[in-house]
């Protein structure tokens, strides 16, 4: 939770419909609200050691950026930015090898 002196922004994120109802059944099953819940995981996932699966696809992800780079040959995909996690993961969402 954030301390009395913390900045904290307001953010917003696009969840798919079941993920967010899923979110707020567990937030409210732990007693907290959907923000707290939110805060929480964030704090989890960034304390937590990168697996080697998260290193696989950091590594693809690099790899990716450095084939569309400004000095490669083609310059690279205009809608990289937008599409970066299908040029990096396919439509399965795992890491290209």
């Amino acid at each position: 939770m954030p301390r009395h002196n913390d900045v904290v922004q307001r953010t917003t994120i696009i969840l798919p419909e079941q993920l967010k109802r899923r979110t707020l059944e567990k937030a409210r099953a732990d007693g907290i609200s959907f923000a707290e819940f939110v805060r929480r995981a964030v704090e989890l996932a960034l304390n937590e050691p990168p697996s080697r699966a998260s290193q696989r696809k950091r590594h693809a992800a690099i790899e990716a950026m450095r084939a569309f780079r400004d000095d490669a040959p083609s310059g690279g995909p205009a809608d990289l930015a937008i599409n970066i996690d299908e040029y990096v993961y396919g439509a399965s969402g795992r890491a290209k090898s």
